[in-house]
């Protein structure tokens, strides 16, 4: 006998909070203007609300101007009415650099606390020599570590430069506070 498998909407509810990490709190579906693609997508979308399974508002948009009463213009790309400059072949590149430079945050920071540890469980030896000897290997493998946060803090401060705008007067303190703390996990 075949074993039953998860109930369909708890399967697409598993998919959608996959798809969706953060929080949802409303879903705006915009209708397509011409009559076929309307009708279908008003059928489709009434079969599929079971999917649906999150207990989420969804707003059902005739038109790109009605998405401006939900979201900001600054948060829209021109195709949307808004005013946000977005294009996805520059994205792509920076997530890509952004997800490097991560990796290589992550790689030194374990490299680091690997040392640590070892430094904290060396036992050092009685002869005169082998002190030498281990602390002359600690000391190349101190300076080889800091070039290696010496090149991540490098990378990060060219990562931050090429993602921030020109400084403009008029910025507002919300930007500048999002930039001090992007500046301080740079720093971490």
């Amino acid at each position: 006998m075949a074993k039953a498998g998860p109930p369909r909407g708890k399967m697409w509810g598993r998919r959608n909070a996959t798809s969706f990490p953060g929080n949802l709190h409303l879903i705006m579906v915009l209708r397509p203007t011409g009559f076929f693609q309307r009708t279908f997508t008003d059928i489709g979308f009434r079969f599929s609300q079971e999917d649906f399974l999150l207990k989420l508002p969804v707003v059902m948009l005739s038109s790109v101007s009605e998405l401006l009463t939900y979201i900001d213009e600054k948060q829209l790309t021109p195709e949307f009415g808004g005013t946000l400059e977005y294009c996805h072949s520059e994205w792509v590149i920076f997530r890509t650099a952004i997800e490097s430079f991560a990796l290589m945050v992550k790689e030194t920071a374990q490299l680091l606390q690997s040392f640590g540890m070892e430094l904290a469980e060396t036992q050092l030896p009685d002869e005169t020599y082998s002190i030498e000897h281990i602390l002359a290997l600690r000391t190349s493998k101190y300076y080889q570590l800091k070039e290696d946060i010496t090149a991540v803090t490098k990378e990060g401060k060219m990562l931050l430069c090429s993602l921030e705008e020109p400084e403009i007067e008029g910025l507002e303190q919300d930007q500048q506070q999002e930039r001090s703390s992007d500046w301080e996990t740079v720093h971490r």
